[in-house]
């Protein structure tokens, strides 16, 4: 919560935009040990910074034009979640194909938006949210810490190969080759968060291969779940403070701790929380209180909407038509050999 606040009025004394990215990047890299800290805020960086010069450098050449931008998008995607699942700087990963997303369908939806001005913003964002989690873990290792030590967690091991990382990828990829098209024909808003959407399905354990449907669509529904809930309070504080800074911030601040709560409880719900606080976030870390308002959270819904239905898609003709009839293909052709 104190990385979190931090971070935001940080980012409100210097006149930062986006003020929302410096809350969430407080709140993804505070951990109880520096060297948890440190690790996390280095690989957000360079996977914020790769991610948006990337989407700088490549979106002139590839917008507005929906077959390039799915090309493009589906195969920086499709990276970003194997590396997010077997590499073992995956936060790395996960950020650079986050942040590529974030900042093209930004741009593909915002015509008006200027990319650079997009692209340069992010990492000084995160950077922001970064520190304020450096100088909160900093403080509290000389107080609370010298009496409830952090756990210690084990560093990832990277995977050389692996078939379910493989798959998930390939199906993250299909799914995102069908959301740009998707938005020409539907409009739906916040085609951006359709794409975080699908690449954060993605992850869970790999050792879920034989459950993957299942495991997809739970992860799913506790998206939309904790964005509703989140949403919804968001909405209610928005209308009490009227606008009142403490009201707005003390209410965001209560909001993260209780969705830290529940993610911190490693239920199966967790991820629930996790969205219930990114949620809150959005809608309450605004650039001006007295312009806070719940659109930003409701556009969110609608992409995660929108990339939940296009994976669900993908992964249901996935599973119940294509491998049955490859299948069997294989069996008729074994057949017709012997």
């Amino acid at each position: 919560m104190a990385s979190v606040l931090l971070a935001t009025l940080i980012a409100k004394a210097v006149g930062m935009p986006n003020i929302s990215w410096a809350a969430i990047s407080g709140y993804f890299v505070i951990r109880g040990r520096m060297t948890e800290i440190l690790t996390r805020g280095s690989l957000r960086l360079v996977g914020t910074t790769v991610g948006a010069l990337l989407a700088a450098l490549l979106g002139p050449q590839i917008l507005p034009g929906p077959m390039a931008v799915a090309c493009v998008g589906a195969f920086v995607g499709l990276l970003s979640i194997y590396g997010a699942l077997t590499a073992q700087r995956s936060q790395a990963w996960l950020l650079f194909g986050l942040m590529f997303g974030l900042t093209l369908f930004d741009k593909y939806e915002h015509t008006d938006h200027l990319l650079r001005e997009i692209a340069a913003g992010r990492p000084l964002q995160a950077a922001v949210g970064i520190i304020a989690a450096i100088v909160v873990g900093y403080v509290s290792s000389l107080t609370a810490r010298r009496y409830w030590p952090a756990l210690v967690v084990p560093a990832p091991k990277a995977i050389d190969w692996s078939s379910e990382a493989a798959a998930r990828a390939l199906l993250g990829g299909l799914a995102i080759l069908l959301l740009p098209w998707a938005y020409v024909a539907f409009a739906i808003p916040g085609p951006a968060q359709g794409y975080v959407t699908i690449i954060t399905a993605m992850l869970f354990p790999l050792a879920g291969a034989p459950r993957r449907s299942k495991l997809i669509a739970t992860r799913l529904i506790q998206r939309i779940a904790g964005s509703l809930a989140g949403g919804a309070v968001a909405g209610l504080l928005i209308l009490i403070a009227h606008g009142m800074p403490t009201l707005l911030i003390g209410g965001m601040t209560l909001s993260v701790g209780v969705g830290r709560y529940v993610e911190n409880r490693k239920s199966q719900i967790a991820h629930g929380g996790t969205q219930f606080i990114l949620t809150v976030l959005v809608a309450l870390a605004a650039d001006s209180y007295e312009q806070a308002n719940i659109e930003p959270a409701i556009s969110r819904l609608c992409g995660i909407f929108f990339g939940m239905t296009l994976l669900a898609a993908v992964t249901f003709t996935w599973s119940a038509v294509l491998l049955p009839t490859l299948r069997a293909i294989s069996l008729a052709s074994f057949s017709s050999r012997s």
